[in-house]
């Protein structure tokens, strides 16, 4: 593609996205379900920030994400949410995603903390080869809490060649013969023209900030998620909320002890 091509391109959903009304509360949903995505996956590949500019303002206009992972055949995943098809019951949720699954995830109505089953979904992840053809997909159930506490919750089936994995975990915790696995991560977000500090810079080569292209304004967040395997399914709890990392490992503890 042309260089001017590209850039009509950038120029033109930058344009949507800026010229759309994003919620605070929407805004934060689409974040966490974006960087859910790219966390997961972000020791595969390193997108460039023209890449990420454009993953990140397609992300926003659609709902979802594009990433990548590395396994196998597969060189990417992608997926969306479509607002009109939210399930705003906890166990119709469970419902849907048991056919999916093949078996019910844990998926609780309340934590003890207050914050309470706001909407759900049930996707499908598509995986991509490099030539851009479908080779497969997975399902996922998206869950999004309010509350004391704004968190998010995945839980998904991975195909067998896939890897699902955030790298060295910051923490780690053995409950019920589960291991939790917890990390924070530093996240920037930066308008797409804008070029980081040499400071910020130096940080992202130190892996200790993930500089993102695509706001309308600086903003430094950070992303604390939990992780772990329970009966073949992945779980995944993440929150940009300021609360610390032990209380995100308190409540995956609520919902390994959901269901009993």
């Amino acid at each position: 593609m042309k260089k001017n091509q590209e850039e009509w391109i950038k120029d033109e959903i930058q344009t949507k996205v800026l010229s759309a009304y994003f919620s605070k509360e929407t805004e934060d949903r689409v974040l966490a379900h974006i960087h859910h995505q790219i966390h997961e996956r972000r020791s595969i590949m390193k997108l460039s920030k023209k890449k990420m500019s454009i993953v990140l303002a397609a992300a926003m206009i659609v709902i979802g994400s594009a990433t990548a992972i590395g396994a196998g055949r597969i060189a990417y995943t992608s997926s969306h949410t479509n607002k009109n098809e939210a399930i705003h019951s906890a166990s119709q949720l469970i419902g849907e995603a048991e056919k999916k699954f093949g078996k019910a995830p844990k998926i609780p109505e309340q934590f003890s903390d207050g914050s309470s089953y706001k909407e759900g979904y049930v996707t499908e992840i598509d995986a991509w080869d490099n030539a851009g053809n479908r080779i497969g997909g997975y399902p996922e159930a998206l869950v999004s809490y309010t509350g004391n506490k704004d968190i998010s919750l995945s839980v998904c089936k991975p195909l067998d060649n896939s890897e699902n994995s955030s790298g060295m975990p910051q923490t780690t915790e053995t409950y019920e013969d589960i291991l939790i696995k917890g990390n924070v991560d530093n996240y920037l977000f930066l308008p797409p023209d804008q070029q980081p500090s040499e400071g910020d810079q130096q940080l992202e080569k130190e892996g200790k900030l993930m500089i993102s292209y695509g706001s309308s304004q600086e903003e430094r967040k950070a992303f604390k998620s939990v992780t772990w395997m329970e009966d073949g399914l992945y779980y995944h709890l993440y929150t940009f909320q300021d609360v610390e990392l032990k209380e995100i490992i308190d409540l995956a503890k609520e919902v390994i002890d959901s269901g009993k």
